[in-house]
């Protein structure tokens, strides 16, 4: 695999690079994705205003 990226063609480095780019990007959103489900669930939210009547 990796001897196939080190000789193979600028398009298909260019390429490579680019899905592994794009993996990431989608690997780092699905990760905050989770981390704000988390915080939900152990974080609810609270309006101020039955905080104030109580």
């Amino acid at each position: 695999m990796l001897d196939l990226l080190i000789k193979g063609s600028d398009f298909e480095k260019g390429l490579f690079v680019t899905l592994v780019g794009i993996l990431g990007v989608f690997l780092v959103l699905i990760l905050f994705y989770l981390v704000i489900r988390v915080f939900t669930r152990f974080f609810p939210y609270k309006s101020e205003e039955s905080s104030e009547t109580k």
